[in-house]
């Protein structure tokens, strides 16, 4: 790729799913410091499944939507570029 043109939509895949794949695991390694079953003093409580389950459920949906947030700053951050390529090109081809 040279300096003078934007990243192909192929190229902006690639870094899309790299950055996704790189938020993927620094949310589950955060997720996975603290136990799920202690309290603040650090024994261990008897929590009901349910709320082991939803907790799951939330992880999985925050993690989603960290991705898709991702994937849409990406999305921008090409749609900027073509712009800006798009607007030298229309003043190069206008003088």
């Amino acid at each position: 790729m040279t300096a003078d043109r934007t990243p192909s939509r192929t190229d902006r895949n690639k870094i899309d799913n790299s950055t996704a794949a790189s938020l993927r695991s620094e949310t589950m390694a955060t997720s996975t410091e603290l136990p799920l079953n202690t309290n603040s003093t650090g024994t261990r409580s008897a929590r009901p499944d349910a709320l082991l389950d939803e907790l799951s459920q939330l992880k999985r949906q925050l993690l989603q939507a960290e991705v898709r947030h991702a994937k849409a700053r990406a999305a921008v951050s090409g749609a900027e570029a073509d712009v800006k390529v798009i607007n030298a090109r229309l003043r190069a081809l206008t003088k």
